[in-house]
């Protein structure tokens, strides 16, 4: 009897737990104004499984329910009825949208008319874009995200912000220590735990780490490792073909490789446009007659050598000191020599 008992109170405590990490979203939409056939929403539920939930919408009300590891952005959808008179564009419209395991009401009008009620991290995440519409141009994004979460530790969208922080910034001292000020709760969600694992892998390859060696194949077909450039510098650029940004940031550095001839530097270059993408990689630099030394993952940003570097986005580079040590990351932009100069001892 005493066991039954237990299995049921288990089974019960699970249902609540349950509950707690459940959403609903009750919708409305105007059929009069732009009529709305199924409402999707895409996110990653508290197992860690993506979902794209879809539902019909009668009398222009729907409902969307689900279970969330923490406070997240999801992508909701709305589908019109191509066959109204009404529906000018007949594509879906789609919005990235921050919710809570909640009770939610959305009304849907029509195009960016969107309102959602019940979300207090929805309810910081339009606070966020206020701030940002009045916050000067000269303010990076990453300052306005740390000053956000330190303002605001305890609200969930400061933990998505610092998500988004880490996809698009390699400075894990600035990371780090904005973890550690959000709550505990927040530090040992699933998102938490992301960051925390990617925080702890980047630190593998950070300043004062060996650099990786790698053995790549250059545009004539010549093979080039690192440890063959020990005892020189080497700026380790990771680029690709087709990345505009990479494009502007070769003019930099081809300032620097015509004022670095007498240095004891190497410059290189690794695309990561794949072997797929090699004929476009070869047809650029017969192009651009970029003069540095030009080498192709052939893996792509899947690549052996890309995965070592942890490469998530392009360009990002590396100085490497004559001894194989990373000494400064991502240093670029224009005047690049003067920047670099300073690290060449």
């Amino acid at each position: 009897m005493k066991k039954n008992s237990f299995i049921l109170l288990l089974f019960l405590a699970i249902q609540l737990s349950a509950q707690e990490n459940a959403f609903i979203i009750h919708g409305t939409t105007h059929p009069d104004i732009y009529p709305i056939v199924k409402v999707f929403l895409r996110y990653e539920n508290f197992q860690g499984q993506r979902v794209s939930d879809t539902v019909h919408v009668e009398k222009g009300k729907f409902v969307l329910r689900g279970k969330l590891a923490q406070a997240s952005r999801v992508m909701i959808g709305f589908m019109p009825d191509t066959s109204s008179a009404l529906v000018k564009v007949k594509r879906s419209s789609t919005f990235p949208i921050t919710i809570d395991n909640e009770t939610m009401e959305l009304d849907f009008v029509i195009a960016n008319q969107l309102t959602l009620r019940g979300s207090a991290t929805h309810d910081d995440e339009l606070r966020w874009i206020t701030t940002l519409k009045h916050q000067s141009a000269t303010i990076s994004k990453a300052e306005r995200i740390d000053s956000f979460i330190r303002a605001n530790p305890t609200s969930g969208y400061s933990l998505v912000l610092l998500s988004d922080l880490i996809k698009f910034t390699d400075q894990l001292q600035q990371i780090e220590p904005l973890l550690y000020l959000l709550p505990a709760s927040a530090r040992q969600s699933s998102l938490g735990q992301k960051i925390a694992d990617e925080i702890a892998k980047r630190k593998t390859i950070d300043i004062g780490n060996k650099a990786p060696n790698f053995e790549l194949a250059d545009n004539k077909g010549n093979l080039h490792t690192l440890t063959s450039m020990k005892g020189k510098y080497v700026l380790l650029e990771f680029w690709a073909s087709w990345c505009t940004p990479c494009r502007q940031e070769n003019k930099f550095i081809r300032e620097a490789w015509k004022n670095f001839q007498q240095e004891p530097i190497v410059l290189v270059s690794i695309s990561i446009d794949g072997e797929q993408g090699k004929k476009d990689w070869l047809d650029l630099l017969a192009k651009e007659q970029l003069p540095w030394l030009q080498l192709l993952d052939p893996g792509g940003h899947q690549g052996k050598v890309a995965q070592a570097y942890q490469i998530s986005g392009i360009p990002k580079n590396f100085l490497i000191d004559p001894e194989g040590n990373i000494i400064a990351l991502n240093i670029r932009g224009e005047n690049l020599s003067d920047k670099i100069k300073p690290f060449l001892k």
